[in-house]
């Protein structure tokens, strides 16, 4: 069925509506819609800007240590004494969350490219006074995902990263 774009606008307000395009609408329009859709599903909570931005200097802070780490254990290998150290002083330093089995910095892996290198950040939304989620795409592959930042003391950390899949779906760092 022939769905113009007003029509896919005018359905945005269901979160759970993922289009499959296949050079019907272009990638603005996509993206135009992926962001009206978020907008509908936000809470009526103000964005704090400066909040908004302090957590995205923290995430892009976090991104590069991240992928010097996993540059460093592709050179040196994970059995290295040096690699596991690396790690748990970047968790402590930006991240809340208590490490869990099988992810990082417990369950060691990377990813030859970086994890985070291509991330570019989408957008802000305010949860409530201390949380904050920024959503960010990979900018090769399209693949969305959203930090849930908390403020801990004065400053932001990472609390829990989600990935969208089939809706959002936690999934570790």
């Amino acid at each position: 069925t022939a769905v113009t774009y007003e029509g896919l606008l005018a359905v945005a307000d269901n979160n759970r509506i993922e289009p499959v395009v296949h050079k019907q609408f272009s990638k603005e329009q996509m993206e135009h819609f992926s962001k009206v859709q978020r907008e509908k599903a936000k809470k009526p909570v103000a964005l704090d800007e400066q909040a908004a931005e302090e957590c995205r200097k923290v995430l892009t802070a976090f991104f590069e240590e991240m992928t010097a780490w996993e540059q460093f254990v592709e050179q040196v290998g994970f059995e290295n004494n040096e690699v596991e150290p690396r790690i748990m002083v970047i968790w402590e330093k930006y991240v809340s969350e208590k490490p869990r089995a099988g992810y990082r910095p417990l369950g060691l892996s990377i990813s030859h490219s970086g994890t985070y290198f291509g991330e570019q950040f989408i957008d802000a939304e305010q949860i409530t006074k201390n949380k904050l989620y920024i959503y960010t795409r990979e900018k090769n592959t399209g693949f969305d995902r959203r930090f849930l930042m908390k403020r801990v003391g004065e400053d932001w950390m990472i609390d829990a990263v989600q990935e969208r899949l089939d809706g959002w779906q936690r999934t570790g760092l």
